[in-house]
């Protein structure tokens, strides 16, 4: 059963009248920070900010580790070949650039040694004779 609109001028003017009165007093209430109306849509807006950040880094994390390549998401774009070897997947991060895996070597502007990247910062702690075992060491090679 269709709802039943009066078509009356005078009702339909009291009725607008109403709504931009109620429009306005909402209005007076949001800007008054301590009010119930204030409180409830920062409220609602800090749940959906939460909402929205929750799902952008569960989305984030399952590219990373492989779970998704957003191929249903973006149905007219071409994601690069997620591998560079034939049945081995390469990692890929949210722009579906490929993440490279291998290590660069670094050379020590203080022993101008040639350093594996994963062991840069245990060797500087040794070199520059900052750290822990750095002292132990340092003395050693001063012994010999």
């Amino acid at each position: 059963m269709a709802a039943y609109v009066k078509k009356d001028p005078a009702y339909q003017e009291a009725l607008l009248a109403k709504r931009i009165e109620f429009v306005q007093r909402l209005k007076a209430d949001l800007a008054d920070s301590n009010s119930v109306a204030a409180q409830t849509v920062a409220a609602y807006t800090e749940l959906i900010d939460e909402l929205v950040k929750d799902v952008a880094v569960e989305v984030h994390r399952g590219v990373n580790i492989g779970l998704d390549d957003l191929r249903n998401v973006e149905a007219n774009r071409e994601l690069p070949p997620t591998s560079a070897v034939p049945g081995r997947s390469a990692k890929v991060d949210v722009f579906g650039q490929v993440i490279s895996q291998q290590v660069d070597d670094v050379r020590c502007k203080h022993c101008k040694r040639l350093i594996n990247g994963s062991r840069f910062a245990q060797h500087l702690e040794k070199c520059l004779g900052k750290g822990r075992n750095a002292a132990r060491a340092a003395n050693r090679r001063l012994a010999l």
